[in-house]
């Protein structure tokens, strides 16, 4: 289970989705081409979350391809 603010690594070959509000319709628009360090925003449903990626951008994402980023000690 992720929290808010939580680093988390995205694979690549990861389904990366679209969500439309009005329709409440998740679609998916790209495949992740690289691995991606991620910051967890948030649960969308049962299924998916959202992320924000180390370039700015917001995905949507199966959560089942989420994993724990463990932070590596900086000395």
């Amino acid at each position: 289970m992720f929290n808010q603010g939580d680093l988390v690594h995205v694979p690549e070959n990861v389904t990366v989705y679209s969500y439309i509000a009005e329709r409440r319709v998740v679609w998916p628009t790209d495949v992740s081409k690289k691995p991606h360090l991620a910051i967890f925003l948030e649960y969308c449903d049962r299924k998916y979350a959202s992320v924000m990626t180390e370039d700015g951008r917001k995905w949507i994402v199966e959560k089942e391809d989420l994993f724990f980023q463990e932070v590596q000690d900086a000395c």
